[in-house]
């Protein structure tokens, strides 16, 4: 196998995880948003963002509520996770997450007693989409008091980046070697 054959077999390689890793992110499911107040259902309710709504900014202001009254016996105590990223414990019904990266995001939110134990049945999701800036926009400032984060989803964009760059990288080494 000669140079160029070893530079176009990577390059394919990469495009070919690039495309893989995209529609695996790109995918958008809600769970336990539709009928919440129904026995078996959980007791929280996300009110903001919707199921597979798409943010233009790098933040984002969840907003949520008990769905059953009485459901929680005194104060309720929300556990709230973005992605991968450590939980936030509140006794707020709002938590704001800045500086969001491009692509699909999934909101985890519980309510927890007071030994940060969660409650059977409090357990919901959301996923939404951050859009990329347009070129034209200029980097949204993010709200003050969010939860700063760092998006190891960024991972799989930058995968097809570097594929792509390995294909043209590799298809200009070719040409000038000949």
């Amino acid at each position: 196998m000669n140079r160029f054959d070893k530079v176009v077999v990577l390059a394919l390689l990469g495009i070919v995880a690039s495309v893989a890793a995209m529609h695996t992110h790109a995918r958008a499911v809600t769970r336990s948003q539709e009928g919440a107040g129904l026995p078996g259902e959980p007791a929280i309710r996300i009110l903001q963002p919707a199921p597979g709504e798409k943010i233009t900014s790098n933040y984002v202001d969840v907003r949520f509520e008990l769905a059953r009254a009485g459901s929680v016996p005194g104060t309720p105590n929300f556990q709230i996770q973005l992605d991968d990223h450590d939980p936030v414990k509140t006794s707020s019904t709002e938590q704001s997450f800045t500086g969001l990266l491009p692509g699909t995001h999934t909101v985890w939110l519980q309510v927890v007693d007071a030994n940060n134990t969660p409650l059977a049945g409090t357990q919901t999701s959301v996923e939404f989409i951050v859009l990329p800036p347009k070129p034209d926009q200029a980097a949204t400032n993010s709200p003050a008091g969010g939860t700063p984060v760092t998006d190891s989803s960024t991972s799989l964009p930058l995968l097809a980046i570097i594929g792509f760059g390995v294909l043209a990288g590799g298809i200009t080494s070719a040409i000038r070697a000949r």
